[in-house]
Protein backbone atom coordinates (compact mmCIF):
# COMPACT_ATOMS: atom_id res chain seq x y z
CA UNK A 1 0.00 0.00 0.00
CA UNK A 2 1.40 3.21 -0.82
CA UNK A 3 2.22 5.71 1.90
CA UNK A 4 1.88 8.85 -0.26
CA UNK A 5 -1.05 9.93 -2.03
CA UNK A 6 -0.99 12.71 -4.78
CA UNK A 7 -3.87 15.25 -6.47
CA UNK A 8 -3.46 16.09 -10.08
CA UNK A 9 -1.40 19.60 -9.81
CA UNK A 10 1.89 18.43 -8.28
CA UNK A 11 1.66 15.52 -11.02
CA UNK A 12 1.18 17.96 -13.71
CA UNK A 13 3.51 20.14 -12.76
CA UNK A 14 6.18 17.99 -11.89
CA UNK A 15 5.96 16.70 -15.68
CA UNK A 16 5.93 20.26 -16.98
CA UNK A 17 9.60 20.99 -15.34
CA UNK A 18 10.48 17.69 -16.58
CA UNK A 19 10.78 16.62 -12.80
CA UNK A 20 8.67 14.03 -12.80
CA UNK A 21 11.02 11.32 -12.61
CA UNK A 22 12.35 12.84 -9.39
CA UNK A 23 9.43 10.87 -7.40
CA UNK A 24 11.04 7.33 -7.09
CA UNK A 25 13.33 8.54 -5.74
CA UNK A 26 11.30 10.68 -2.95
CA UNK A 27 8.46 8.22 -2.60
CA UNK A 28 8.53 4.58 -3.33
CA UNK A 29 5.36 4.57 -4.63
CA UNK A 30 3.07 6.86 -5.16
CA UNK A 31 -1.00 6.34 -4.49
CA UNK A 32 -2.83 7.80 -7.09
CA UNK A 33 -7.01 8.12 -6.90
CA UNK A 34 -9.01 7.43 -9.97
CA UNK A 35 -10.52 9.82 -9.48
CA UNK A 36 -7.05 11.62 -10.08
CA UNK A 37 -6.48 9.80 -13.20
CA UNK A 38 -9.78 10.96 -14.64
CA UNK A 39 -8.86 14.96 -13.85
CA UNK A 40 -5.34 13.82 -15.63
CA UNK A 41 -7.36 12.33 -18.70
CA UNK A 42 -9.85 15.17 -19.20
CA UNK A 43 -6.86 17.40 -19.08
CA UNK A 44 -4.84 15.58 -21.82
CA UNK A 45 -7.99 15.55 -24.04
CA UNK A 46 -8.00 19.44 -23.49
CA UNK A 47 -4.44 19.85 -24.84
CA UNK A 48 -2.74 20.61 -21.54
CA UNK A 49 0.92 19.43 -21.25
CA UNK A 50 0.14 16.21 -18.97
CA UNK A 51 2.06 12.99 -18.90
CA UNK A 52 1.27 9.84 -20.85
CA UNK A 53 -1.35 7.46 -19.01
CA UNK A 54 -0.97 5.27 -18.02
CA UNK A 55 1.46 6.54 -15.17
CA UNK A 56 4.66 4.91 -14.60
CA UNK A 57 4.59 1.88 -12.77
CA UNK A 58 6.03 3.63 -9.81
CA UNK A 59 2.58 5.25 -9.15
CA UNK A 60 -0.31 2.96 -8.03
CA UNK A 61 -3.83 3.78 -9.18
CA UNK A 62 -6.27 3.59 -6.11
CA UNK A 63 -10.07 2.64 -6.04
CA UNK A 64 -12.31 6.08 -5.02
CA UNK A 65 -13.46 5.62 -1.23
CA UNK A 66 -16.42 6.86 0.21
CA UNK A 67 -16.01 10.75 1.56
CA UNK A 68 -18.91 10.84 3.55
CA UNK A 69 -16.26 11.60 6.49
CA UNK A 70 -15.57 15.38 4.39
CA UNK A 71 -17.24 17.98 5.56
CA UNK A 72 -19.05 19.69 2.75
CA UNK A 73 -16.21 22.29 0.34
CA UNK A 74 -15.73 23.07 -2.48
CA UNK A 75 -13.49 20.50 -3.45
CA UNK A 76 -12.33 18.69 -6.81
CA UNK A 77 -13.37 14.89 -7.19
CA UNK A 78 -9.16 14.86 -6.92
CA UNK A 79 -8.79 16.37 -3.67
CA UNK A 80 -11.62 14.78 -2.43
CA UNK A 81 -9.77 11.42 -3.14
CA UNK A 82 -6.46 12.03 -1.54
CA UNK A 83 -8.14 13.55 1.59
CA UNK A 84 -10.00 9.78 1.56
CA UNK A 85 -7.21 7.89 1.33
CA UNK A 86 -5.39 9.93 3.85
CA UNK A 87 -8.40 9.05 6.02
CA UNK A 88 -8.13 5.26 5.24
CA UNK A 89 -4.13 5.28 5.56
CA UNK A 90 -3.73 7.56 8.89
CA UNK A 91 0.31 8.56 9.09
CA UNK A 92 0.84 8.45 5.22
CA UNK A 93 1.65 11.86 2.81
CA UNK A 94 -0.44 13.76 0.95
CA UNK A 95 0.47 15.80 -2.44
CA UNK A 96 -1.94 18.75 -2.76
CA UNK A 97 -1.82 21.83 -4.05
CA UNK A 98 -5.34 23.36 -3.72
CA UNK A 99 -5.48 25.89 -0.79
CA UNK A 100 -8.93 24.84 0.70
CA UNK A 101 -7.50 21.24 0.20
CA UNK A 102 -4.47 21.64 1.73
CA UNK A 103 -6.51 23.82 5.17
CA UNK A 104 -9.25 21.40 4.95
CA UNK A 105 -6.21 18.44 5.20
CA UNK A 106 -4.60 20.62 7.90
CA UNK A 107 -7.64 20.56 10.13
CA UNK A 108 -8.53 16.49 9.91
CA UNK A 109 -5.11 16.11 11.40
CA UNK A 110 -3.58 14.91 7.89
CA UNK A 111 0.01 15.08 6.80
CA UNK A 112 0.85 17.03 3.77
CA UNK A 113 2.84 18.52 1.10
CA UNK A 114 2.61 19.96 -2.67
CA UNK A 115 4.68 20.85 -5.38
CA UNK A 116 7.03 23.40 -3.41
CA UNK A 117 7.17 20.70 -0.89
CA UNK A 118 8.69 18.39 -2.97
CA UNK A 119 11.01 20.48 -5.13
CA UNK A 120 12.34 21.46 -1.67
CA UNK A 121 13.09 18.25 -0.56
CA UNK A 122 14.45 17.39 -3.92
CA UNK A 123 17.00 20.50 -3.49
CA UNK A 124 17.64 18.91 0.11
CA UNK A 125 18.54 15.52 -1.08
CA UNK A 126 20.50 16.93 -3.82
CA UNK A 127 18.17 15.80 -6.67
CA UNK A 128 17.98 19.17 -8.45
CA UNK A 129 21.22 21.94 -8.47
CA UNK A 130 19.33 24.89 -7.42
CA UNK A 131 15.55 25.43 -6.85
CA UNK A 132 15.16 29.41 -7.74
CA UNK A 133 14.46 28.25 -11.63
CA UNK A 134 12.03 25.68 -10.93
CA UNK A 135 9.77 28.29 -8.76
CA UNK A 136 10.23 30.82 -12.10
CA UNK A 137 9.04 28.14 -14.64
CA UNK A 138 6.73 27.34 -12.15
CA UNK A 139 5.13 30.70 -12.16
CA UNK A 140 5.12 30.92 -15.83
CA UNK A 141 3.01 27.70 -15.84
CA UNK A 142 0.69 29.31 -13.91
CA UNK A 143 1.41 27.96 -10.52
CA UNK A 144 0.61 31.14 -8.15
CA UNK A 145 3.67 31.29 -5.83
CA UNK A 146 2.74 33.76 -2.62
CA UNK A 147 6.05 36.08 -2.18
CA UNK A 148 6.34 34.96 1.45
CA UNK A 149 5.78 31.59 0.54
CA UNK A 150 8.50 31.88 -2.03
CA UNK A 151 11.39 33.46 0.49
CA UNK A 152 10.79 31.04 2.73
CA UNK A 153 11.03 28.49 0.11
CA UNK A 154 14.29 29.69 -0.87
CA UNK A 155 15.43 30.22 2.42
CA UNK A 156 14.72 26.83 3.42
CA UNK A 157 16.51 25.82 0.43
CA UNK A 158 19.67 28.12 0.99
CA UNK A 159 19.05 30.24 -1.88
CA UNK A 160 17.54 33.10 0.00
Amino acid sequence: MPEVFCNTSPIQYLHQLDLLFLRPALYAKVGVPLAVIRELQAGIQKGVALPALPLPESFEEMDDLETDFLPFAALGPGENQVLAQLHANPGSLGILDDRPARALARKLGFRITGTLGVLLRAKQRALIPTLRPCLHRLEEAGFRIHPVTRQEVLRLANEA
